[in-house]
């Protein structure tokens, strides 16, 4: 007892040493601070903390290689994965970042000179009231407040008459603000609407009523993440601008005019997102902001790889005037915008492949005009691109050359994209899904076993393609399998080892992003399947109990 007394008080002084520093307490692995409830502390037998998924691709690496112990990264004391795996919640450590936490963010309500007066004779009934709104991220520490200090608090409040379209309403009273005194009044709750698509406000008021405790943030922060959104995307649009001046070095027209015609679709309504930010009168919520910036970063990564790979891919001495031709009646095809990056990348992969048959050449034709028909329905539509994958998937050898390997990944990557799109709206979803996601593995596997062959885990190209196939993961995080993410993981081990990882770091953040969704999906898949708990057999089972209670 003694001795967890003093474990526990030595870690209280560590813990409180840190914060006096005005320091963290990060995870040993990832560097990231640790969180109370999002990211909570991993304890190992050793006394060190480690969060959970530094913990799980720990040991998915050791298991990958048929090892049975993990090494603690801070002091190399050995442990079996299964303890590691099982690691318990520091909850100690949780307390106390939960409770410095609370000490150093503490939301006040500001009440008018006003009502100062009437205040001050109900002092008595209010108790732990904090005035201060100086932080703009905060957390409530009101323990009581009194019905009569509320109402008197409450009247303080502007209440504005306001035309229908003006201001913002707080979804809990329906108390609606004008645009000045939103900055004052409102607060943004991240605990239940952090991700909510639309801005979900509450007024100070419902804060101490019904969101005591939870992580608020105010007008001024999501202004300041706004126009953070914006300077990021002022950057990348600046890349890619740099990226289209720079010189093409293409010999064939067609290949340069689908170069030009993929940077576009990607580069595409760019400019006018950003100026629609900037008219926009109020900001957006956190969710919608983190999945444009993943986006916008994820179509950057792409119109680089394919920067690249169009400019070392010489079709010139690859293809015979025959193979041009049919490629070329492939691309006169009249192509909707929903389809043509798809159809324009399998062509391209056509195009460098040297040894093609006229069967795939009138394979694929048929496919293309099944999904450019308006006649077709979404089975059709999913018959022919699974056609389409399987012709690509013939053309993978061991005889690939790295830009050849690209382009078909490409093209594989965007058959099972718009496939995703096609099958998420349909009624048998969940067979369908499946049966995609079996050409996922077969395909993708395939790949990045021919990937092994040509690049090392510290090759961009191979890292790209690891990218993909966990963005993948997370399209279909309902049918996704494990052994696939586990991949992800190694591969991602794998290029975090080299000393050059800091050049890829976009990408492995990615990948890292993309995993963490799909867990997501997947705990929540478990958890609905834990509640249900059917019942089966009940008859049967009541049955046998009445025989062998004679």
């Amino acid at each position: 007892m003694d001795m967890e007394t003093s474990e526990g008080s030595q870690t209280q002084r560590f813990v409180s040493c840190l914060f006096d520093a005005d320091d963290v307490v990060n995870c040993e692995i990832c560097l990231e601070p640790f969180d109370a409830l999002e990211k909570r502390p991993k304890l190992l037998p050793c006394g060190h903390n480690f969060c959970k998924n530094c913990l799980f691709s720990l040991c998915c690496h050791q298991q990958y290689y048929l090892l049975e112990s993990v090494a603690c990264p801070t002091c190399r004391e050995e442990f079996s994965t299964t303890i590691a795996m099982e690691a318990p919640v520091n909850y100690d450590l949780c307390k106390m970042l939960e409770s410095v936490q609370k000490g150093k963010e503490v939301t006040v309500i500001h009440i008018n000179d006003e009502n100062v007066a009437n205040v001050a004779s109900d002092r008595k009934d209010a108790t732990n009231v904090s005035l201060n709104l100086s932080r703009a991220t905060t957390k409530i520490s009101l323990k009581s407040v009194s019905r009569k200090y509320r109402k008197k608090s409450a009247s303080s409040l502007p209440k504005t008459r306001l035309s229908s379209g003006e201001g913002i309403t707080c979804t809990d009273c329906n108390r609606r603000f004008s645009e000045r005194h939103c900055a004052k009044w409102v607060r943004f709750c991240e605990k239940c609407n952090g991700k909510s698509n639309k801005l979900v406000v509450t007024c100070l008021e419902c804060c101490v009523e019904r969101h005591n405790g939870h992580k608020l943030i105010s007008q001024q922060d999501l202004e300041f993440n706004h126009h953070r959104l914006i300077n990021d995307l002022y950057e990348l649009l600046r890349a890619r601008q740099e990226m289209n001046l720079s010189p093409s070095t293409l010999d064939s027209t067609f290949m340069r005019i689908t170069k030009e015609t993929l940077s576009e679709k990607l580069i595409d309504g760019l400019p006018q997102r950003i100026k629609k930010l900037e008219k926009a009168r109020m900001p957006l919520p956190p969710a919608v902001i983190v999945k444009m910036r993943r986006k916008e970063l994820r179509n950057h990564l792409k119109l680089q790889k394919i920067n690249g790979m169009f400019e070392k891919t010489d079709v010139g001495d690859l293809t015979t005037a025959r193979k041009r031709q049919r490629v070329q009646q492939l691309n006169n095809a009249k192509k909707s915008a929903d389809h043509s990056v798809a159809l324009m990348s399998i062509e391209l992969a056509t195009l460098a492949v040297t040894e093609l048959t006229i069967g795939s050449f009138e394979s694929l034709s048929a496919s293309f005009q099944v999904i450019l028909s308006t006649r077709s329905t979404d089975m059709d539509k999913v018959n022919a691109y699974l056609n389409c994958v399987r012709q690509l998937s013939a053309m993978i050898t061991d005889t690939l050359v790295s830009q050849t390997l690209h382009l078909l990944e490409d093209a594989l990557l965007n058959c099972f994209l718009n496939l995703h799109l096609i099958t998420k709206n349909m009624i048998v979803i969940e067979e369908e899904r499946r049966r995609v996601w079996k050409a996922v593995q077969g395909t993708f596997t395939e790949l990045l076993r021919v990937a092994r062959s040509i690049w090392t885990p510290k090759d961009a190209s191979r890292v790209e393609i690891v990218e993909d196939i966990a963005y993948l993961c997370h399209m279909y995080a309902d049918v996704c399998d494990n052994a696939t993410m586990l991949i992800c993981i190694i591969e991602a081990a794998r290029a975090r080892s080299e000393e050059t990882h800091t050049q890829l770091e976009p990408q492995l953040k990615m990948i890292d992003e993309h995993l963490a969704e799909c867990r997501k999906c997947h705990m929540q898949q478990r958890s609905a399947k834990g509640s249900r708990r059917p019942r089966l057999f009940k008859g049967l089972r009541t049955w046998f109990k009445t025989v062998l209670s004679k």
